[in-house]
């Protein structure tokens, strides 16, 4: 079956992008993929190129929207082609190199610190009049979207059910939910670009610098802290994350620049319940009973 994580075939990847591409395809390699998606790593009419089959062709639509973003502190690879596949959808990119930053050292993970925030201050100052031009406005608030996380959908749905019956139920889900609530309404109406997924192997470094940051499904228009909070809600998870003090490192870097950011903390406090909520709500829907555990816990300490 085509557009399913880690189902498409190598002989069926082929065949489909050297007819997409009308170039011969070489060094076919399959590449660490997202939940939604599988990649590939190939050659063809001496070009790196990285092709991606999965059902949800709006994430492939938000990569190319973000590519018109990309720079130095915030390189995001060229899209090069979106197609139909029998059962979903392809995207051809530009492949761009470098390690993961959930795989680097502490050593280098302090060095890297600079690069993030550069990273984040290119999202926060995006001209998110592209992205509405390509892809539209939200249709809900950003306290709308924030309080939406106890809403199932397409992707993501079954897990009410999956939570009640697992061995923590839903009740810690439904607490985070009450405080969610407090916290939200004091949150501003914000519009800058976010990532929302800038761990799980979607940013790639070399040395000091962010050579590559893609996948953009998770993408949208919010609150620039929000990918602070992704940062700081993982921090156990990945032990060369947590030797930095993101909040804190960030807080600073804002001083520094002069940027008036009220309400850093409760703001940030109802980002981490938001990140916590969500991945209960994955981790159910994936019947994970051990991270949903794990998440469950990190949720309770840092909504407290």
């Amino acid at each position: 079956m085509w557009g399913q994580t880690r189902v498409v075939t190598t002989d069926k990847a082929i065949a489909f992008l050297q007819e997409l591409l009308d170039a011969e395809v070489e060094a076919l390699e399959p590449l660490k993929g997202g939940d939604w998606s599988v990649a590939y790593g190939f050659k063809a009419d001496g070009r790196n190129l990285v092709a991606r089959f999965g059902r949800h062709v709006d994430d492939f639509q938000k990569d190319r929207a973000a590519s018109r973003f990309s720079s130095i502190d915030l390189p995001v690879p060229d899209v090069v082609e979106i197609a139909p596949t029998p059962e979903g959808y392809c995207c051809v990119s530009q492949r761009l190199y470098g390690e993961p930053i959930d795989d680097v050292g502490p050593d280098q993970m302090r060095g890297l610190v600079p690069a993030v925030l550069r990273l984040w201050d290119s999202l926060r100052k995006a001209d998110i009049s592209f992205w509405i031009a390509e892809l539209g406005a939200p249709e809900q608030t950003w306290t709308e979207q924030l309080l939406s996380v106890d809403e199932e959908n397409e992707r993501v749905h079954g897990w009410h059910d999956r939570m009640r019956a697992s061995p923590i139920g839903i009740e810690p889900f439904e607490k985070g939910m009450g405080r969610l609530r407090e916290l939200a309404r004091d949150c501003p109406d914000a519009q800058f670009l976010q990532h929302n997924d800038l761990l799980h192997w979607n940013v790639l470094v070399q040395g000091d610098r962010i050579t590559a940051v893609f996948d953009w499904g998770c993408a949208g228009l919010g609150d620039f802290l929000y990918d602070l909070a992704i940062f700081e809600f993982y921090r156990p998870w990945m032990p060369s994350v947590a030797v930095v003090d993101w909040a804190g490192v960030t807080r600073r870097h804002y001083q520094e620049i002069g940027l008036d950011v009220p309400d850093f903390d409760l703001r940030l406090k109802c980002y981490l319940t938001h990140v916590g909520l969500t991945g209960m709500a994955y981790c159910a829907f994936i019947d994970d009973e051990a991270e949903l555990l794990r998440v469950a816990e990190r949720l309770g300490d840092v909504s407290l």
